[in-house]
């Protein structure tokens, strides 16, 4: 399976199981376990099944263990990162600022699902039918929210500057 298809069955894995992983993290004391259950599946759902050695970095803000923001190798450093490209033909629209993007010459990193609300901003809840991302500019980390139908995810080397 790609990369693209591995991320969108880990997308359809947390919608079908929000309302129950939820309503467990309201009454969990630590504040914990929806961040840390979030980031094992995507370890588990995602990266176990990417090609060796690809560590990804973290889903969202990624487990809370005290060792680190992992769960299977807590102190791992990425070696890879997602970012969200534009399908062919497709023009990217950043429905959070309500503008289009130049998809032609950034890349968006990945940060979480979410979806976008009647009051213009992202939630992390159901449908995730939207991609919170970052620009990959030394000049500009703003957030985007860029809907799932006109972008496809890729991993990448990570790159620090």
């Amino acid at each position: 399976m790609d990369e693209h298809s591995l991320i969108i069955n880990f997308r359809d894995f947390i919608a079908a199981n929000w309302n129950f992983i939820s309503s467990l993290d309201k009454q969990d004391e630590s504040d914990a376990l929806l961040i840390d259950w979030l980031q094992v599946n995507w370890e588990m759902l995602v990266e176990r099944h990417l090609p060796l050695p690809i560590m990804l970095e973290v889903y969202g803000d990624g487990a809370d263990n005290g060792k680190g923001s992992r769960i299977e190798h807590p102190e791992a450093s990425a070696t890879h990162m997602v970012v969200c490209a534009p399908k062919n033909g497709t023009v990217v629209y950043d429905c959070l600022n309500k503008v289009e993007v130049n998809s032609e010459t950034s890349e968006f990193i990945f940060d979480r699902f979410v979806s976008l609300s009647a009051d213009g901003w992202y939630y992390e809840e159901p449908p995730f039918d939207k991609a919170l991302c970052f620009n990959n500019s030394s000049m500009d980390r703003s957030e985007l929210v860029l809907n799932l139908n006109n972008i496809t995810f890729k991993t990448v080397p990570t790159i620090f500057d």
